[in-house]
């Protein structure tokens, strides 16, 4: 019985001692509070605490509880939150007695979240590891916040974590098509248009939506500089609607219009007049079409139908006439894809009535340029 006990307390002496050999290996680490920019100071509060609750899980550390944090340095009169630089890290970590300091940043820009961290070795004052994570939905913050600490400790695992809440490239089809990893129940719907970007996050393209599935997506390339791969990362493009102002010549008339469009399919133009030159026996006209493009704007050439009505105008020596009269509208524009684009256009009103109550159709033909925004 006692060679029982004299065992078991030998057992619970080496699991102690080591558990404290393995602790000291391990490095103090403190987690200052993140800055916000174009986000909430609760949100970037929060982040500082997942990003401590998951280093805690990944026991890689000695983790400086948040209380502790706050008790000590209130002792010594120093503030938690607005340590964002190196200088304030060291100072932080010397009066937490930490090896380690954590600092990073929380913004927005153009609806994508980015988180950054970095972790300062205080007694050097260098940075030994800078991570950056990103996601493109608010739901998905807290899972990129776990992301970035799986990074800062060096796990492996912390890419597929990352790649569980972006939307991205999931499957190459063949070169016109892809796969996403969203679909319906991540409300992605067709026609949608994403921006594609490639390893570096440099813009490469455009995806078209064309058909969702409850958990992924099929998307059309519409443009691309250079061969999408799996696991490229998308963006939702919210400037599918523009507008323009453009400016069309002939030998005898000089048209300008107005238009709304949408870059997917079709537009809604309004041709705000036409004047004409004297050998000519139309004065005015007013002509308005909706559109529907051959292909989309994405493209460097795009052709179009379009179909509407127009006012026309006649005159003679002592009165002067007008009438609707339906058009239909065909052209082709070049740099669909470009700030200025350059068209050419035709123009056909059928069945105008003229002063002598006779009907008469007109074919104009003209080009010119315009600028799309």
């Amino acid at each position: 019985m006692n060679k029982m006990l004299s065992f078991t307390l030998f057992l619970l002496i080496l699991i102690i001692l080591e558990s404290n050999i393995f602790s000291a290996d391990k490095p103090n680490i403190a987690i200052a509070e993140f800055a916000a920019r174009n986000v909430s100071e609760v949100d970037a509060v929060a982040i500082s605490d997942i990003i401590r609750i998951e280093l805690v899980r990944i026991n890689q550390f000695n983790i400086i509880e948040r209380k502790n944090m706050e008790s000590i340095l209130k002792e010594q009169m120093f503030q938690l939150q607005g340590c964002t630089d190196q200088e304030c890290a060291v100072k932080m970590g010397r009066i937490l007695n930490a090896n380690l300091m954590v600092i990073g940043t929380v913004f927005k820009i153009e609806q994508i979240y980015h988180i950054t961290a970095d972790i300062i070795n205080v007694e050097t004052g260098k940075i030994e590891r800078s991570e950056r994570v990103q996601c493109n939905r608010p739901q998905d913050i807290f899972s990129a916040a776990e992301a970035i600490a799986i990074l800062l400790s060096g796990g492996k695992q912390a890419r597929e974590r990352i790649n569980s809440f972006q939307i991205q490239v999931n499957e190459v089809i063949d070169n016109k098509r892809v796969v996403i990893n969203k679909g319906s129940i991540d409300n992605i719907t067709k026609k949608s248009i994403y921006k594609v970007f490639d390893e570096d996050f440099i813009e490469t393209g455009y995806l078209k939506i064309i058909e969702t599935k409850p958990n992924t997506s099929i998307a059309e390339v519409l443009k691309s500089k250079k061969q999408i791969q799996t696991g490229y990362p998308l963006k939702y493009n919210s400037k599918e609607y523009g507008y323009g102002i453009g400016m069309y010549l002939t030998t005898y008339d000089l048209l300008i219009n107005l238009n709304i469009y949408d870059k997917r399919s079709h537009s809604l133009e309004i041709n705000l007049g036409a004047v004409h030159g004297e050998s000519r026996e139309i004065v005015y006209s007013y002509p308005c079409f909706v559109k529907w493009y051959l292909t989309d704007f994405y493209n460097d050439i795009s052709g179009y139908l379009g179909i509407g009505l127009s006012m026309v105008g006649f005159y003679s020596s002592d009165k002067t006439f007008a009438s609707i009269s339906p058009v239909l509208n065909t052209g082709i524009i070049f740099f669909a894809n470009k700030l200025i684009h350059f068209s050419t256009n035709a123009i056909y009103f059928i069945n105008t009535s003229r002063l002598d109550g006779q009907l008469s159709s007109y074919l104009w033909f003209n080009c010119g340029i315009s600028i799309h925004y």
